[in-house]
């Protein structure tokens, strides 16, 4: 007798065999897609980075700090405000400065110019930042913060930093410095001309005010 294929136990069997073989099947092309895969990133990897960028400077000017220099600052925001101090001690290697607040105490090493004398990096705090030292009028920087994966780059920001006077502050001259996130004013520096220290920061979410200083710190408006 030849084969029914009429008969629904055999129908029911082919239909089985198909169901297996296709499953059979799904399963190898998705193995085989994995193992692609796997292949690809061992030997060809995804390359993932997101450069943040510095500003670009120039250092034209020392920062002035002197042994035995105390500084304190009060940081005001809508959680409260904060006292952040600082003391200098010099040798004649490298300059000391301590920043204390109500619970760290960090110590940076810096030359004249803010950088760590051991590694070369810029160091940033309130007190002075890496840039403080390059400016003058008319000065002018930016840089870009970005992603990039393999040779597609998504910009995220384009950071920009521009002088745009000098002015008396708290009896001193004074560099006003704008700071723009694609194109935002996001916040104001005024920067001591002669020290190249930070007198006042303001922006949205909080405000910094040099309270004491070496020298005789005047009123905000004088």
């Amino acid at each position: 007798m030849g084969y029914d294929f009429q008969n629904p136990e055999n129908l029911k069997a082919n239909d089985k065999k198909l169901n297996q073989m296709l499953l059979v099947s799904i399963v190898g092309v998705v193995t085989l897609f994995i193992l692609f895969i796997a292949l690809h990133v061992i030997f060809n990897p995804f390359e993932y980075e997101l450069h943040t960028g510095n500003v670009p400077t120039t250092q034209e000017y020392p920062i002035i700090l002197n042994n035995g220099d105390e500084y304190s600052y009060l940081l005001e925001s809508e959680n409260g405000s904060q006292l952040i101090n600082y003391s200098v001690k010099s040798t004649h290697l490298f300059t000391t400065v301590t920043e204390k607040t109500t619970n760290n105490t960090i110590d940076y090493y810096v030359n004249d110019y803010g950088d760590d004398p051991f590694s070369d990096d810029s160091v940033s705090t309130i007190l002075f930042l890496p840039w403080m030292n390059s400016i003058e009028l008319e000065w002018v920087q930016n840089y870009s913060t970005y992603s990039q994966v393999q040779d597609y780059i998504v910009v995220h920001s384009v950071n920009v930093y521009e002088v745009e006077n000098v002015t008396k502050l708290m009896g001193r001259s004074a560099y006003v410095v704008n700071y723009y996130i694609n194109d935002q004013l996001e916040s104001v520096y005024w920067v001591d001309k002669e020290k190249r220290i930070l007198l006042r920061q303001q922006t949205s979410f909080f405000n910094v005010t040099l309270i004491n200083a070496p020298f005789n710190v005047g009123p905000l408006k004088g």
